[in-house]
């Protein structure tokens, strides 16, 4: 249900987007920098439009936020559990790779980067929360097998695992290179 309500909001936003754009093009609305734009947009309250890029949006926490972030989940929600984030250096899985080790499991972070990887472990265990990083590539199954083999090894188990390591090519599909295609393909598809 939560699904079909997005998907109705991003149709009416798409329609709204649509059809301005065709006003655009047709000539029925005004250029940004037209004097009669500035001065409707000023009379109703909004900022004038400019051909400037808007300023670059900050993405995402930094690792201080993300270590005070506040949750609903209790801090021994996950204790002594044992998870395993592949794509834990960046994104949505560092993010994660905190809130786990922040309710009380130890993270086994897995990407490409060691440095990256030892990054965030340092920044975790600055704050006293349990982690570890396993360089890897998702794309070899042979690695992620020794990834596991180590996590087993280390811990006795792995009680959970989140694939959130993915890769995409800002452009349309088809023109992607075979090179490209298959990274994209065996990082998303056949890594998780």
């Amino acid at each position: 249900m939560y699904f079909l309500v997005c998907y109705r909001k991003m149709q009416g936003t798409l329609a709204g987007l649509s059809h301005a754009l065709s006003a655009r093009l047709t000539g029925a609305l005004p250029e940004p920098g037209d004097a009669a734009s500035v001065r409707s947009r000023h009379d109703k309250g909004l900022a004038p439009l400019t051909d400037h890029p808007p300023a670059p949006v900050k993405s995402g926490l930094s690792d201080e936020e993300l270590a005070i972030h506040p949750t609903v989940f209790a801090p021994d929600a996950l204790k002594q559990q044992v998870v395993v984030i592949s794509g834990g250096a960046g994104g949505i899985g560092r993010a994660i790779a905190f809130l786990f080790a922040r309710l009380g499991a130890h993270v086994v972070i897995v990407g490409r980067d060691k440095s990256k990887l030892d990054i965030i472990v340092t920044h975790l265990a600055n704050r006293n929360l349990k982690a570890t990083a396993h360089a890897a590539d998702i794309r070899d199954p042979d690695a992620v097998a020794a990834t596991f083999d180590t996590a087993w090894d280390a811990h006795g188990r792995v009680d959970s695992l989140i694939n959130s390591a993915g890769g995409q090519f800002p452009q349309d599909s088809i023109d992607f290179s075979i090179k490209g295609w298959n990274a994209v393909i065996d990082t998303n598809l056949n890594g998780t």
